[in-house]
């Protein structure tokens, strides 16, 4: 057998590996965003409060890191959400004009 061909076919993994991979890839990062939104939420002042920590979740409340649990946590489920539509092949419908 060719060396060349073995490095290839040891190196390049087939196609459905990489698909599993991706999709794995993309379900573990929907639940890491989960355990981060309930860590979040259980850190920060408020009624789901139930650890005391210093420095408290308080400084997610101010400005430039606001808009990580506002803007950038919905942003990324979207991403993976996205992602995994398309890894599975699930048809994307268009609405027609009435």
């Amino acid at each position: 057998m060719n060396a060349t061909l073995l490095v290839v076919l040891i190196v390049v993994p087939p196609v459905t590996v990489v698909f599993g991979r991706a999709i794995i890839f993309n379900v573990l990062g929907l639940l890491d965003l989960v355990v981060a939104v309930g860590l979040g939420m259980t850190i920060s002042p408020g009624p789901t409060q139930l650890f005391q920590l210093m420095p408290s979740g308080e400084v997610l409340t101010h400005f430039p890191l606001v808009l990580v649990p506002t803007f950038l946590v919905p942003l990324a489920v979207m991403v993976h959400v996205v992602s995994l539509r398309q890894l599975l092949g699930a048809p994307w419908r268009v609405r027609q004009p009435s």
